[in-house]
């Protein structure tokens, strides 16, 4: 598609898919042995439709006084399942131990789980770092702005996991964190220095003092752990789009941080999109620049308080954390592009806000594309199938988009 689209209009903006490209960095990882997506799988098929089974389970949450909780099912075309699936599985952890250490069964999927829950060491700290990115990026406002310095957060953080800091530090040094040697075995950390949590440190160095695992187990475990941050690292650098120009330049839009942008980013998007942004000649070109200047050198009082309350969004993060507060920049920009001058009484930003709101209009991922195609296989089923996509089926998105009661 990106190939066919861009024959046709060579200036075209395609962003990928980046949703799947984030399940997909912790999917390739997995199957270094690391199989956390797997392990989720078996155990909620293993209970799910057996009333014997979740009976069994809950007399062995009574035997370790864990108090019963149904499991978790992940899918896997649901990104945001798996750490809720594994959380819940940590709960349960020492029941589900004892329930599949006690029975005997021939079932394959009950074979593997035997043998996954003889080694009872499980990592969870990975998980939050993959689900913290994709929830921004399956938010509904536009961002981005944000992706260039996110990925970069994002990659910084996986890295710190099994990476020495001052590999780091070198790489962010020279402005660009993605040329960290990785693959380099002396930039790596010893495993005594492996992230994998402080919950899983201590239950690891518990068993190995007491005898439930022996060192060689111990030391398969911390390779399986480093390939799975190699294999990730080795994915996300091939396929997230860090050297991405548009999403490097998009980030002037963030008036927040408007001191630290570069005129140059606005004169990028005017090259790329000259017909939709008409402003090369020299008159446009100076005006646009007077206009960038006194945007980045305006105070924030220069917004009224009532439209930073009406951009302010604030995002429960936890139930015992902080609040998140962050802003629209599109409500942000729509009041800018109001603004007018107190003399002349034309609009101050009448070519700036042109160019913001185009880079605000380019989707930052491709989460709102996926919720449609949900919407249409939850509609459109084997009892529904003669549903027509230009006649009710269109209809019925339609609503259900536009949230119509």
């Amino acid at each position: 598609m990106r190939t066919r689209l861009q024959q046709k209009n060579m200036r075209a903006y395609v962003s990928g898919c980046p949703c799947h490209i984030l399940h997909n960095t912790s999917s390739k990882a997995a199957v270094t042995g690391f199989e956390i997506e797997d392990l989720a799988v078996d155990i909620a098929y293993w209970f799910d439709k057996s009333t014997k089974r979740k009976a069994g389970l809950e007399e062995f949450c009574v035997f370790c006084d864990t108090a019963y909780k149904e499991v978790v099912s992940h899918v896997s075309t649901r990104w945001l399942s798996l750490e809720q699936a594994i959380t819940r599985i940590l709960q349960l952890y020492a029941s589900l131990s004892s329930y599949f250490q006690s029975i005997h069964e021939q079932q394959a999927r009950f074979k593997r789980l035997h043998k996954r829950f003889s080694n009872p060491i499980t990592v969870q700290s990975v998980i939050p770092l993959f689900t913290r990115f994709n929830m921004l990026l399956q938010r509904d406002d536009p961002l981005i702005f944000l992706l260039y310095a996110e990925m970069r957060a994002f990659l910084k953080n996986l890295l710190s996991r099994f990476i020495q800091v001052q590999s780091i530090v070198d790489a962010a040094a020279g402005d660009d964190i993605t040329k960290v040697k990785y693959k380099d075995p002396s930039c790596q950390m010893s495993d005594d220095k492996l992230y994998i949590g402080i919950v899983t440190r201590v239950k690891q160095r518990k068993l190995l003092d007491e005898g439930d695992i022996d060192s060689n187990a111990s030391l398969t475990f911390f390779k399986g752990i480093r390939s799975f941050y190699h294999c990730a690292t080795e994915y996300a650098l091939s396929h997230l789009p860090f050297d991405d120009d548009v999403l490097l330049n998009a980030q002037f839009v963030n008036i927040q941080r408007r001191v630290t942008a570069d005129f140059t980013q606005v004169a990028y998007f005017v090259e790329r999109f000259p017909i939709l942004l008409p402003f090369c000649d020299t008159k446009s070109q100076e005006q646009l620049f007077e206009q960038f200047t006194s945007y980045q050198t305006m105070h924030d009082s220069a917004i009224p308080l009532h439209i930073w309350n009406d951009a302010k969004v604030t995002e429960k993060v936890s139930s015992d954390g902080e609040d998140h507060v962050y802003y629209r920049m599109d409500t942000l920009w729509a009041y800018l592009s109001t603004v007018k001058d107190g003399v002349s009484g034309l609009p101050t930003f009448s070519l700036l806000s042109k160019v913001a709101k185009l880079v605000l209009t380019l989707p930052h991922s491709n989460a709102d594309e996926e919720r449609v195609f949900s919407l249409i296989r939850q509609n459109k089923t084997d009892f529904r199938n003669s549903l027509a996509l230009d006649g009710t089926l269109s209809s019925i998105l339609t609503a259900k988009v536009e949230d119509v009661p």
